[in-house]
């Protein structure tokens, strides 16, 4: 639900692809992650009659249902996948309900951080239609003490990638038909060399060229770009601080030490930093990047 619509620009956690969504969270799944077909029949069913636009599926398994197949046919709506775990290509080992042969289905691989294909994601020429992030994604997680937030990896993060970026594009044209939402998403998806040949669409998906192909206007330039020059962050009055020498402003609130206040001010405002600060100077990680491994190795070396 996280990686589909969490709210953003409020310094909390993470954003979904779509922060306006509304989700209608179906459970049939048991707590050891298994469930059966005719349970999987009923969420589907039920979604249907309800009214949902885009049914987002992060399950399933090679036992193959007509009665499921029939459930998902008559929803005439488009249905989101995840390709499978295992490793293998679709094409040889059949995985459902992203397998079943009707075109309101996009079956959803799994990419990483590098626009590679993880060893654990399901693949297939003919079976798997597109890619997203599905790496180690940081997201809400539900726990005894409330809601937190978590890395998790598998297609079943890459497909509410896709599913909200689905829900996005009916957004801003509603006339969009099942079949012509799953084209334009593969249509416009990035091309990347790791999955040439892997899926159909041989690419990653791209929210703003969907979005502009779809009618939703010019693909959008950023309002800010990196700066070279590091800059106080907001809720602080002061600029950060290089304290050891080492390129890396580990003092976040420029108070002249380490400590955990620093952690918290980080951790509010990581999509900030990484659109307005020059990223070299936060990414404590060395990974490239601006995300939740900086803040624990700010944790690490903070005292």
């Amino acid at each position: 639900a996280g990686v589909i619509g969490a709210v953003g620009n409020n310094g909390i956690g993470v954003t979904g692809v779509n922060q306006k969504v509304k989700i209608m969270p179906l459970k049939f799944l048991r707590k050891d992650g298994n469930g059966d077909t005719a349970a999987s029949l009923n969420a589907v069913a039920y979604a249907r009659k309800m009214g949902a636009n885009v049914i987002s599926c992060s399950w399933g398994g090679t036992a193959k249902s007509q009665a499921l197949a029939d459930a998902i046919s008559a929803t005439n709506k488009l249905v989101v996948c995840a390709a499978g775990n295992s490793g293998t290509s679709n094409d040889l080992i059949q995985h459902y309900p992203s397998g079943f042969e009707y075109s309101q289905i996009i079956s959803v691989a799994a990419s990483d951080a590098s626009d590679g294909i993880p060893s654990y994601s399901n693949y297939g020429p003919t079976s798997v239609d597109v890619a997203a992030p599905g790496d180690w994604i940081l997201s809400t997680y539900p726990t005894a003490l409330g809601y937190q937030y978590i890395k998790m990896k598998g297609t079943s993060m890459a497909a509410p990638h896709v599913s909200g970026l689905a829900a996005l594009l009916l957004s801003v044209n509603p006339g969009l038909t099942p079949d012509q939402l799953k084209q334009l998403i593969m249509d416009n998806a990035d091309k990347v060399p790791a999955f040439s040949g892997k899926i159909v669409s041989g690419g990653r998906i791209d929210a703003a060229r969907s979005l502009s192909a779809a009618g939703g206007g010019p693909t959008p330039t950023p309002t800010t770009t990196p700066t070279s020059q590091v800059i106080a962050l907001p809720g602080s009055a002061s600029i950060p601080r290089d304290l050891s020498g080492d390129g890396k402003y580990e003092d976040v609130n420029g108070n002249g030490r380490k400590d955990f206040a620093d952690v918290t001010l980080y951790f509010k405002n990581m999509e900030w930093i990484g659109a307005n600060e020059p990223v070299t100077a936060f990414d404590y990680s060395g990974n490239g990047r601006i995300d939740f491994t900086d803040v624990v190795k700010l944790f690490q070396n903070i005292g």
